[in-house]
């Protein structure tokens, strides 16, 4: 029933982490001996209006949360019953107002106190970031380790056509405060999104460029490729340039970031073997000079053969 009410978040129980086996989920997201990682949810919704994303029609633009009292709980259980040390919040986005702000700190304190000893990754908007450097310095006491961001494109005339509401000196700025507080950051970008040209994909790969020069413990994950989804305020507008929609849920289930699934890009094996070689160089853990050698072999070979347009 899509006309029903959002949960309250907070009247929910805790997840049933005794349904699934938590020491493999574990042992998968390890990269080290040391490291004792698992994924988490304590928000749902983002109030931003990126122009691409579902969750303005999903989420109606609220953001809810669970109290970080109850966040707590949950992850002080996971601690003591799995040896979690390393939290990855999967959340829409972790913070986006002043009572978020103080929530996230309450969490991050607690887990850092009292024997707890926890590192954190989440979401965080770098123009929130630029914003408030204090509030980045005080969350790095409490364990913040890894931001994750999404940036999207290198060239302003794309990130306003997003509707992103940031500039690329935000992003840019975020690397230099993220590199002086000593945060791990991983940079997510797409590709083909509706009037990008070329010159706005040099910008990007450009920018991918800057920041790992800029912050060395910096990562740009695995591109995307633009993907309309229902509910997005892109999305009429695409299925007007010539998308077609998937009738079954085998073809939805087929549906893929890293596919390409609209028409203005002819060159589809071109842009499908960008985003492979950026998953390669990010999942094999290779340096940041070995990435940006994948990245400028496939661009290179992407720019020979371009001939798309949206128009």
């Amino acid at each position: 029933d899509l006309a029903r009410p959002h949960l309250d978040m907070q009247k929910l129980p805790q997840p049933g982490w005794h349904l699934i086996d938590v020491p493999r989920y574990v042992e998968g997201l390890s990269v080290a001996q040391s490291d004792r990682p698992i994924d988490v949810a304590t928000a749902r919704g983002c109030p931003f209006r990126c122009a691409f994303c579902y969750e303005i029609d999903w989420s109606g633009r609220m953001y809810r949360s669970r109290s970080s009292e109850q966040v707590i709980e949950e992850l002080r259980m996971l601690a003591d019953k799995f040896g979690t040390n390393h939290i990855i919040i999967h959340d829409d986005l972790s913070i986006v107002n002043k009572q978020s702000k103080e929530r996230m700190l309450r969490i991050l304190s607690g887990m850092n106190e009292d024997g707890y000893s926890t590192r954190f990754t989440f979401t965080y908007r770098v123009d929130q970031l630029r914003k408030d450097v204090p509030f980045a310095e005080e969350m790095v006491k409490y364990g913040w380790y890894e931001m994750r961001a999404g940036v999207e494109s290198g060239s302003q005339r794309i990130l306003d056509l997003m509707q992103k509401d940031l500039t690329v000196e935000d992003v840019l700025e975020s690397a230099r405060i993220t590199r002086d507080l000593g945060i791990h950051v991983q940079y997510s970008f797409l590709l083909g999104y509706p009037e990008e040209t070329e010159d706005d994909r040099r910008k990007t790969v450009d920018l991918c460029f800057r920041l790992m020069e800029i912050n060395p413990e910096s990562r740009v994950l695995p591109f995307n490729i633009y993907t309309p989804y229902p509910g997005s305020p892109q999305y009429d507008d695409t299925v007007k340039a010539g998308f077609i929609e998937p009738s079954t849920l085998e073809e939805w289930g087929n549906y893929s970031l890293q596919n390409v699934n609209i028409p203005w890009l002819t060159n589809a094996a071109k842009y499908e073997n960008m985003a492979t070689l950026s998953k390669f160089a990010f999942y094999s853990g290779s340096t940041n000079k070995v990435f940006k050698g994948l990245l400028t072999v496939s661009y290179t070979h992407l720019r020979a053969h371009e001939t798309d347009s949206y128009l």
